[in-house]
Parts: C-alpha cells; structure tokens; sequence
C-alpha cells in the first residue's frame, strides 16, 4: 500500500526497489498520513501484520 501511494505522487518515476517501510513513509505525500503511519508501525503491529499476511497466503495456497 506504501509503493501505491508513493507512485500515485510520482507517476512518471519508477518505484524505489525497496522493503523498508520507514524509507517508504519518509517519502509518503502527505506528512500527516507518513507521521500517523510512522507511529502505528511499532515492532508488534508488524509482527502481527506479518502472521495475518502469513496465514492469508497459507489459506490461498490451500485452494489452489
């Protein structure tokens, strides 16, 4: 979600080839959604992220 609205501010640029979620919030559009976002990114909300994304690409696999 972070590289889509980095591009929607930057059509013509290429995305940055990067997983780092704090370099894509510095280089967010708005400073008010990058300083909300930088704030709910603690190591828990992301770990927590991580397993729901990890349970959700499990249950896919299942139905294919």
């Amino acid at each position: 979600m972070l590289k889509a609205a980095w591009q929607a501010g930057h059509v013509d640029t290429i995305p940055p080839r990067t997983h780092n979620l704090e370099r894509l919030a510095s280089e967010a559009r708005y400073p008010t959604h990058r300083d909300a976002l930088l704030k709910k990114l603690t190591k828990r909300y992301c770990t927590g992220l991580v397993g729901r994304a990890t349970r959700l690409t499990e249950w896919i696999g299942k139905r294919l």
